[in-house]
């Protein structure tokens, strides 16, 4: 069997073929050391109650009785003592438990001759190997070096500021044959490290201790890592402890149920500077239209003294006015619209130390991106800036019901500067956040006598229709049969006219279809299928626009869809067909 101490601090027993002695009632044992250090010794141990390596009974490896293998070159070593006659080269057995089933293997580091050694406190060197024999059929199954767990613990910064964030690593060692569980407990100095955070693999915070239970180390070096967070607090007062002199020792120390503690020593220099960070917070997370914000800002400084800076609050003013009550000496409008200013703010050290407030009024309306707020809701955004210092940001959502707005008719003209024909079998306009429906039809048109123009029309329909749940407004006209004679102007006839246009909040749809277009008796549809938007027909003394489509801009957005448009510049402008829809608060 054979024992290797690694350089990585672990412990490998090997089993090879067994090298039995006296009549295979001993087992020969080497020790190989590849750690790079020296040994001086190593305890061994059974796992096995029936198995008893150090219950020596005077016929080892250096005896003269009866063996099944030869007498090893050079022994005795060992002329006395309890099991000198399994003792190798240099080896000595000591603390020898009462059951023999624990024992400890002694080493010296001189014995390199066959016929004496003399034991020297050095222990076995890197790089040599040793051979001793143990009592019973020892194998690698049932001998372990049980070794000890060990600890070291280390801080991210040695020399730090009040503050700074710690980060903290404890790591743990075994330097026996097999795995090996213990209780970790980190009391840590509760008064000058703060806010305890990430603490890794489970552990928990007592509120002045950190306590990991049950850690299973496997044998080796730094084969556990625990590591926590925390912040370095003031005030600091009294000795400097093991730092230099106007330092203050933050000091945590480590003990294991199982093993070897260690502690760790941060030394916090005195008089950290300012360092001023800002927390803007409102009253409202969500808000409507009119409705009044608080917004407070709160300045904090970790460092040791206090500190001075400008504070500027960005607000915005175009969906924020009526701004009130502004505490602490801020000015308005200063040093440029939507912009508070607060000069000079000294302050103290400690979380929170100056508290700034103001109030505004949410003002519409409200287009654009939804931010992240959602469906239905837009974002105000203020910003604060500091001149020696950490900002901050603001964000409340501002709930806007979706508004549709509708609008058709059959048709209407202005000739001569007078509105001769008002808007005809007219729908809306119907502006509403519900579900709305209105329909209007006319046969005729009202048309003053001898009015020296010919204008017929068999029906006129207009329709607008809105719904809720879908966020859609639709408009639609429909004109049949018309003929138009205008002083000056061809005679213009049109078939069967439709317009309709349809907006939700992802966007608007128009479209239009003329069954005929005549004019002074010749066809004018030269469109193989539909007719593109705003296409035009040119008339000498104006134009006839088809398909006319208009959008809808700003807060609201949307189309609007004249199907036949005639513009005759100082004389008529006429329009046939004509639907509008549009949405805001999307």
């Amino acid at each position: 069997m054979l024992i290797v101490f690694n350089a990585d601090g672990s412990v490998g027993i090997f089993q090879g073929q067994p090298t039995r002695i006296d009549n295979d009632e001993d087992t020969l044992v080497g020790v190989r050391n590849d750690s790079g250090a020296t040994i001086p010794n190593t305890i061994l141990m059974s796992n096995d109650p029936n198995i008893h390596p150090f219950a020596f009974d005077g016929d080892g490896m250096c005896t003269t009785a009866a063996r099944s293998q030869p007498r090893p070159a050079g022994c005795p070593y060992q002329t006395s003592g309890t099991g000198h006659e399994y003792a190798g080269p240099g080896i000595t057995y000591t603390n020898i438990s009462a059951d023999t089933t624990t024992g400890t293997v002694n080493f010296a580091s001189s014995c390199t001759q066959t016929t004496t050694c003399t034991s020297t406190p050095d222990g076995l060197q890197s790089g040599t190997t040793v051979f001793f024999s143990l009592e019973d059929k020892v194998d690698a199954g049932n001998i372990v070096v049980p070794g000890n767990i060990t600890s070291s613990k280390t801080a991210s910064e040695s020399t730090a500021h009040v503050g700074d964030v710690i980060t903290y690593t404890i790591k743990l060692s075994n330097s026996g044959s097999t795995a090996k569980t213990t209780d970790v407990t980190d009391d840590y100095d509760q008064a000058h490290l703060t806010n305890i955070s990430n603490i890794s693999n489970g552990g928990v915070d007592n509120g002045d201790t950190i306590k990991w239970t049950g850690v299973s180390v496997p044998p080796g070096t730094n084969t556990v890592t625990l590591t926590y967070q925390g912040t370095i607090t003031g005030p600091f007062s009294g000795g400097n402890g093991t730092c230099p002199t106007g330092q203050f020792p933050v000091v945590n120390t480590v003990t294991l149920s199982n093993g070897t503690g260690t502690s760790n020593t941060v030394c916090v220099q005195q008089q950290a500077p300012a360092h001023i960070t800002s927390n803007k917070t409102a009253d409202k997370t969500t808000a409507q239209v009119g409705d009044v914000v608080t917004y407070t800002i709160k300045l904090s400084n970790s460092g040791d003294v206090a500190g001075t800076t400008d504070v500027v609050d960005d607000y915005d003013q175009d969906h924020l006015t009526n701004i009130t009550n502004i505490t602490g000496g801020g000015v308005n409008n200063s040093p440029a619209p939507g912009e508070i200013k607060w000069s000079n703010v000294s302050v103290p050290p400690g979380t929170d130390t100056v508290t700034l407030s103001y109030q505004g009024t949410i003002t519409g309306p409200f287009s654009g991106s939804n931010g992240d707020c959602g469906p239905n809701k837009f974002p105000v955004v203020n910003s604060v800036t500091l001149s020696n210092g950490d900002g901050d940001t603001n964000e409340i959502c501002v709930e806007v019901p979706t508004n549709m707005t509708g609008h058709a008719f059959g048709i209407s003209l202005d000739l001569l500067g007078s509105n001769l024909i008002p808007p005809t079998a007219e729908a809306g306009p119907v502006s509403t956040a519900n579900d709305s429906k209105d329909k209007e039809c006319a046969l005729s048109l009202p048309i003053p006598s001898d009015p020296g123009y010919i204008i017929n029309v068999d029906v006129l329909c207009g329709q607008v229709e809105t719904s809720k749940t879908t966020k859609t407004a639709k408009a639609e006209s429909t004109v049949a049969h018309v003929t138009i004679a205008l002083p000056g102007a061809p005679v213009i006839e049109l078939g069967t006219v439709e317009s309709s246009s349809t907006t939700t909040c992802a966007g608007s749809v128009g479209h239009m279809d003329i069954l005929s277009l005549k004019v002074d008796g010749e066809e004018q549809l030269p469109f193989d299928d539909a007719i593109p938007p705003n296409s035009i027909i040119p008339l000498g003394i104006g134009e006839l626009r088809l398909n006319e489509q208009i959008p809808i801009t700003g807060a609201e957005k949307g189309l609007t869809v004249n199907a036949v448009h005639l513009d005759l510049p100082g004389i008529a402008d006429l329009i046939v067909s004509s639907a509008e829809s549009d949405i805001s608060g999307c």
